[in-house]
């Protein structure tokens, strides 16, 4: 590491995680203008979509190759979050909020997610809401939570879910 940037491959973007192998995850604007969720693993670009006139941007990847992040409709105003693994992509909605944004992933595949009404850790396909006006901002791998509670007065506090 000599503090020199290396432009990533592809199309204009935004780089927001990696992972242990050097596997990168973020956003890029495609030819037709929509940003898309991107994958950079080693010399190429993975645009993962979606196909539609959706946008869609991913937030984390853990050691595993999971990725986390969301996708947006912009005529319909309708946002999921979004779960691609080597494998597939799955839909996970938007854990009952009008809008759903992920916040963290870990390495067993534990999920955070803030929503309209809401925040809530995943983990496994089970799904807990974390208690208070829960203003999550990470997860680590034994599944901690920790972030803000607002408070009443307007004031936050910090907090840590078990």
């Amino acid at each position: 590491m000599h503090g020199r940037w290396v432009p990533l491959p592809g199309p204009n973007g935004r780089a927001v995680d990696i992972n242990d192998r050097g596997d990168v995850v973020g956003w890029a604007t495609n030819p037709a203008g929509n940003t898309h969720a991107m994958l950079w693993q080693r010399d190429r670009a993975i645009d993962l979509g979606p196909e539609d006139a959706a946008l869609s941007e991913a937030v984390a990847i853990n050691n595993a190759g999971q990725i986390v992040g969301s996708t947006f409709d912009p005529v319909t105003d309708a946002g999921h979050v979004l779960l691609w693994d080597p494998s597939h992509r799955t839909d996970l909605g938007t854990f009952g909020g009008s809008f759903a944004r992920p916040i963290a992933l870990n390495d067993r595949g534990d999920i955070v997610v803030a929503t309209s009404t809401a925040s809530f850790r995943r983990h496994h396909g089970r799904t807990v809401q974390l208690g208070g006006s829960a203003e999550p901002v990470a997860l680590n791998n034994r599944g901690q939570v920790v972030g803000a509670v607002l408070l009443p007065d307007g004031s936050s506090h910090a907090a840590l879910w078990n």
